[in-house]
């Protein structure tokens, strides 16, 4: 019994050690490849290996400048391009003045949610935000601003993602 226990161990042990001498065999081989190359050859891989890390950098830079945040890069449904103006026109039209100030109201005619910001500046040259609620799909909203504001820019922005807006049109009044 002890006996073939002994025998086993034995292969076991042989079979061990053959696989762990084929490993060292090769990281020997791959060594003395290395120490046989002349210096230029080392020089060479050097400026080889830099070269392929300065490729891959410069890959990464490119793909980083060239990528714009996901949000930036979805469309309305509103095609930009035509209602942008569209856009600029309604928001100075519904303008209107009435006693208690001027009147800047907004319709969301979109399929997202949309909201109104209106900054200002009173006489003395103070900075002040009037801004409405989030308005949903054809939901109107207004904001009233004293009459006498000056330097009046009115922002229409659209909630792409979780409330995260984007400027859609800035219009100086």
């Amino acid at each position: 019994m002890i006996n073939i226990k002994a025998c086993l161990f034995f292969l076991l042990w042989v079979s061990l050690t053959a696989s762990l001498d084929k490993d060292y065999e090769q990281r020997v081989a791959e060594l003395r490849n290395l120490l046989e190359l002349s210096e230029d050859d080392l020089q060479e891989l050097g400026q080889d290996r830099r070269h392929n890390q300065d490729e891959i950098q410069k890959s990464r830079n490119a793909i980083d400048s060239d990528r714009q945040p996901f949000l930036r890069n979805m469309k309305d449904e509103i095609d930009e391009d035509e209602n942008q103006d569209d856009l600029g026109l309604r928001t100075t039209s519904n303008s209107q003045h009435n006693n208690a100030g001027i009147v800047v109201t907004l319709q969301n005619r979109a399929a997202m949610n949309t909201r109104l910001r209106v900054l200002y500046t009173d006489p003395a040259c103070q900075p002040y935000l009037a801004e409405t609620n989030t308005l949903v799909t054809h939901e109107t909203g207004s904001v009233v601003i004293p009459s006498n504001s000056q330097n009046i820019k009115v922002t229409v922005q659209k909630d792409m993602i979780a409330s995260n807006w984007r400027d859609i049109k800035t219009v100086p009044m």
